[in-house]
């Protein structure tokens, strides 16, 4: 059995999961996902997150604590040590790309991020099943969908604020891309397509409106603080998925946005820093994607 521990927001457990059903699938073997820690009495210590990813058509099922408890402790007291040797001493929490990942077997339990396509090349069609919305939730946002297909060429701008510019602890590990990223990243884009009309998504709009010039040709998908906006992030990183072409932040909301769009004629400008350093990520990107220069500490 393969369990995997979700942790963190919906791009997040995206990855992880991916991460896991890729081995499960080379393994032949059944795949369970941990989610304890999205109760809210034992998720006290991080940014409280939903499990979104339960609203994708998923196959696998939640794991009993009892299996939780076999797989994650196999060799008892040792097993917990380990994990402790790996964290606090090696800091090894297992974020770009590890190829040993894949070549266990057996009964495992995995946690970690996993952040990079590489551990599930050659299983993309199946993922991109996996993470197909619910059947009710993608005809509530139907008629979106269509808006933003009907334009000739759709670009999806992601601008993830909230708490990388909010969070001291998340500040420390996670930097803002300038807005000149932004800026550059639209007018490259608008050279290559003049005629594009760009949707965006944020957490942050207010900002986006007050920082950004960006022309006639828009939509904001995300909506204003203090408006309620009855769109689940399923739903929007579906709706991000449907442009044609993408300009990303350093989220993996975001990635997953611009990756479920299997087109292979898209755009992705990706940013060329990932974070502020406390964890190298060479294989965040694809190799077709446009790394995309960003003025660190801007």
């Amino acid at each position: 059995m393969i369990i995997i521990r979700l942790n963190g927001g919906l791009g997040n457990q995206l990855f992880q999961y991916a991460a896991a059903y890729s081995l499960a699938s080379k393994n032949n073997d059944l795949l369970k996902i941990d989610v304890a820690g999205y109760q809210t009495d034992t998720n006290q210590k991080q940014i409280y997150r939903n499990l979104d990813i339960a609203d994708f058509l998923i196959s696998a099922e939640i794991a009993s604590p009892v299996e939780v408890k076999k797989t994650k402790n196999r060799w008892g007291s040792f097993s917990k040590l380990m994990r402790l040797f790996r964290q606090k001493i090696l800091k090894l929490y297992y974020v770009d790309w590890h190829p040993a990942i894949l070549n266990q077997v057996g009964n495992i339990y995995l946690d970690g991020y996993f952040q990079s396509e590489k551990y599930f090349l050659g299983r993309v069609d199946r993922i991109v099943e996996e993470f197909t919305l619910k059947t009710d939730l993608y005809k509530e946002i139907e008629p979106i969908v269509n808006g933003i297909q009907s334009k000739p060429i759709s670009v999806s701008l992601h601008i993830r604020r909230g708490d990388y510019a909010e969070n001291p602890k998340t500040m420390k590990h996670h930097l803002v891309c300038d807005v000149r990223y932004y800026e550059r990243a639209i007018k490259y884009m608008q050279q290559k397509f003049p005629s594009l009309h760009l949707f965006i998504f944020s957490d942050d709009p207010d900002w986006v409106k007050k920082n950004l010039s960006l022309g006639e040709y828009t939509t904001f998908i995300s909506s204003s603080k203090g408006i309620k906006n009855s769109l689940r992030p399923s739903q929007e990183l579906v709706l991000m998925s449907k442009c044609n072409h993408h300009i990303i932040s350093n989220s993996s909301f975001s990635w997953w946005g611009a990756y479920l769009n299997q087109s292979a004629s898209k755009t992705v400008l990706v940013p060329d820093i990932w974070n502020n350093g406390y964890i190298a990520q060479p294989n965040i990107a694809p190799e077709e994607w446009v790394r995309f220069p960003v003025v660190k500490g801007a």
